[in-house]
């Protein structure tokens, strides 16, 4: 046999149907590289394993993701990344593209969202913050001078050293002028400064906060309360505060009813209106009927402050009956006095 039949002969062999079929089956690829339509990226380097969903085996996708691609787009910007970009850098890797699949978007957006590192902020002197506090304790007694002394008022303001040294220079002697209706939100006002001549311009927010009237000098059970005694002071939980009294007026010129200590919040079971007639007294009685006026003498069966109805015992048969309190020791009846059995007087001392 000839050498050329013998070429042939192995020929058919080799292209036998099973062989053939064999011959046309498609390669595997040893990956499969998905790319992404829009990633975010936290780190300086983009690597593959960002832009591209990576399958296959574990080895040759743990080598792919670690392919560092480019430097990540600057904080807050992006950057584009086409499928032939992409080839080149990866053949430029020594990566084989026919061993691997590339597939998915034909264009990936890249943004990185890495957050900025902020410098440490820059310590804030002495005079500043001493300067940050008078202005804030100014604007306060300004906004409640002009706006209102019923409201509180919560103020953010910051004062740099320039502002600081000139309110220093002045000892902290100067003047808010400035603002508008309704005195909240962002506001501006001018410090003038003593012995300066042009104002300091700066801004603050304002808010109202909920109030509450707050002991500031210890008051004796029994004592009257002073306007000096206490004030309105913001409270920064609202909801602690459904009893306590939100007005100064409510309290100042009434007898405290316990020992009242620095700090405590009011309510009106705190306070009364003040006693003028003591349990004991003798009290000046006033009937007054068809445009008469009898006055007669009675002991006080109990305490009693202007205006309230108290129990009083005649002098002269000890009969009880009840009287309003008009003025010091002094009680008024009108028409015929109402008698007070015994039940009612035991329960009225009892109150």
């Amino acid at each position: 046999m000839s050498v050329m039949d013998n070429f042939f002969s192995w020929w058919r062999r080799a292209l036998s149907p099973a062989r053939f079929f064999t011959l046309l089956a498609p390669i595997a690829p040893a990956a499969e590289i998905v790319l992404r339509e829009r990633v975010q990226v936290e780190s300086g380097i983009v690597r593959l394993s960002d832009v591209a969903e990576l399958t296959g085996s574990t080895s040759t996708v743990e080598m792919l993701a670690a392919i560092e691609l480019f430097p990540a787009p600057t904080t807050g910007t992006r950057r584009f990344l086409r499928v032939r970009e992409l080839q080149d850098l990866l053949a430029e890797r020594q990566v084989n593209l026919l061993e691997n699949r590339l597939a998915g978007a034909s264009l990936v957006e890249i943004v990185n969202v890495r957050p900025v590192a902020k410098a440490a902020p820059a310590p804030v002197s002495i005079n500043t913050q001493r300067a940050t506090k008078e202005v804030r304790t100014a604007l306060v007694n300004y906004l409640r001078q002009f706006a209102g002394k019923q409201d509180a008022f919560d103020v953010m303001v910051t004062t740099n050293d320039e502002t600081a040294l000139a309110l220093q220079t002045a000892d902290y002697r100067f003047e808010v002028r400035g603002g508008q209706q309704p005195w909240v939100g962002r506001q501006q006002f001018q410090l003038v400064a003593e012995g300066q001549a042009e104002p300091i311009t700066l801004e603050a927010e304002v808010t109202k906060s909920p109030v509450a009237v707050v002991v500031v000098r210890p008051v004796a059970r029994g004592a009257i309360v002073h306007a000096s005694d206490v004030e309105l002071v913001a409270q920064a939980n609202s909801r602690a505060l459904p009893d306590v009294l939100t007005r100064v007026e409510d309290v100042v010129g009434r007898e405290a009813t316990q020992s009242l200590a620095v700090g405590q919040l009011l309510t009106a079971k705190s306070v009364q209106a003040q006693r003028v007639i003591q349990k004991g007294n003798i009290v000046t009685v006033y009937a007054r009927s068809s445009g008469l006026k009898v006055r007669t003498t009675a002991r006080a069966k109990e305490d009693g402050a202007m205006g309230a109805v108290i129990a009083v015992e005649s002098v002269l048969n000890r009969q009880a009956f009840f009287a309003r309190v008009v003025g010091i020791d002094e009680v008024e009846v009108y028409a015929r006095a109402i008698e007070a059995t015994a039940s009612d007087a035991t329960g009225v001392a009892s109150r």
